[in-house]
């Protein structure tokens, strides 16, 4: 995601990037992602944006972990959930091994280069506990575009099921295109829900 032009993106519009987040129905996805995580157990999310999701985790129990690339959602997410959230990019993560319960990418995977995607997400899939959960959105579409000043790589349902196949050692608990969730520009998201084997 080393993007400049993405990362700026989002430092310049972190208020009403965070407000327009407020808005989605997440709940079902929640409890697709956390049925059956071990109570207490910890979650990484990954490139947390506002922190959101985060503070939603923390108030279920969970222990977690976050990271953004831009600075100006690392301090956002800080505030939101006084956690220590960490300014990284995902071409930069290395975590140990089987540290994480779940892992939660929500439209953040999207931003990371195809060329670069492979070798991110063996990194993340490391780091994740035999029996964890990981959560994937990506927004809905082909190929990888320039679009409102960010990079985005699309995918479609097949795609995510390949790419996660490629990875290896994942079964799939569930994929779709949720309704209920579309971007401030109308954009669909292919969610997908994996567990570790």
């Amino acid at each position: 995601m080393k993007a400049s032009k993405t990362i700026s993106y989002y430092d310049q519009n972190a208020e009403s990037y965070a407000l327009s987040t407020k808005k989605y129905h997440m709940q079902p996805l929640y409890d697709l992602f956390l049925e059956g995580l071990p109570k207490g157990g910890k979650i990484l999310d990954a490139g947390c944006g506002p922190g959101r999701d985060s503070k939603y985790f923390l108030r279920q129990g969970f222990g977690v972990s976050a990271f953004d690339a831009s600075a100006q959602m690392v301090e956002m997410a800080s505030s939101e959930t006084g956690l220590f959230v960490e300014k990284i990019f995902f071409e930069d993560v290395q975590f140990s091994e089987n540290t994480f319960d779940g892992i939660w990418c929500s439209a953040s995977l999207l931003h990371v280069r195809q060329e670069h995607l492979p070798n991110v997400l063996r990194n993340l899939s490391i780091s994740l506990k035999k029996g964890g959960h990981w959560f994937i959105s990506m927004r809905h579409g082909a190929g990888e575009v320039e679009e409102s000043e960010r990079y985005f790589n699309d995918f479609s349902e097949e795609k995510l099921i390949d790419t996660i196949n490629q990875v290896g050692h994942f079964n799939i608990l569930h994929v779709s295109i949720p309704n209920f969730l579309k971007s401030r520009q109308g954009n669909s998201f292919v969610v997908g829900i994996f567990k570790k084997t």
